[in-house]
């Protein structure tokens, strides 16, 4: 860090070749274009290949297998994972030089990861027992419905019938208040308390000319 930033003095910009984690979080801003475009670049493609990742699996994986016994103990260990990642998100962000950049990653992450675990359990729901919903579900209208259901946006062609049905969007309901404000309040938290542990303390303030001239005429 500190030849990072005796570069930084020397030159009045940070170097191209800097090594990332030795920049400091607080200078983001003063980065290099290219070097701030390379930071970003790799959140979104992280982001992305999350979001391919968990499309793939949601539409490739044999759900159908699961029993009627066993979908809800696949469900909580869904959850489980979800609760693992989001830990793993927050401890990235407090050893993250840049923890702002990271905040946004870990919420492009754990938003699809939300939505396509509640619709995999939909899925399962209206696999099991065709009835649960006003109509039978595929894969893409469980994701719909969910996506639906999280927006609140309520078109009301399709809706939970059963009450195991109405149960799972009770659930997701307010697991989405709780992603949308718990979750989002505590990443920035942490954003905020990595930046502070960085960020200087504010310099003594120093006297003002009027005490000075007052104080030079009392001598």
């Amino acid at each position: 860090m500190k030849r990072a930033a005796a570069a930084h003095g020397e030159t009045g910009r940070m170097p191209e070749d800097a090594n990332l984690r030795d920049l400091p979080a607080a200078n983001f801003a003063g980065l290099p274009p290219a070097v701030r475009r390379k930071l970003m670049g790799r959140a979104a493609v992280r982001a992305t290949l999350t979001l391919t990742v968990l499309t793939v699996a949601y539409f490739a994986l044999p759900f159908t297998l699961i029993s009627k016994a066993s979908y809800l103990t696949a469900f909580l260990l869904g959850a489980a994972v979800v609760m693992v990642v989001l830990a793993v998100q927050a401890r990235n962000i407090l050893r993250s030089p840049y923890p702002r950049l990271r905040a946004v990653g870990a919420l492009m992450t754990s938003g699809p990861l939300f939505i396509v675990l509640f619709a995999a359990l939909h899925y399962l729901i209206a696999h099991v027992n065709p009835s649960s919903y006003t109509q039978p579900m595929t894969r893409l209208d469980a994701l719909y419905f969910t996506v639906a259901t999280f927006a609140t946006v309520g078109y009301g062609d399709l809706s939970p019938v059963s009450q195991t049905a109405r149960l799972a969007a009770l659930v997701q309901m307010v697991c989405g208040l709780f992603l949308v404000g718990v979750i989002a309040k505590l990443l920035l938290s942490i954003t905020q308390e990595s930046r502070g542990r960085i960020t200087p303390g504010p310099e003594a303030p120093s006297r003002s000319p009027r005490l000075r001239s007052s104080g030079e005429r009392s001598r």
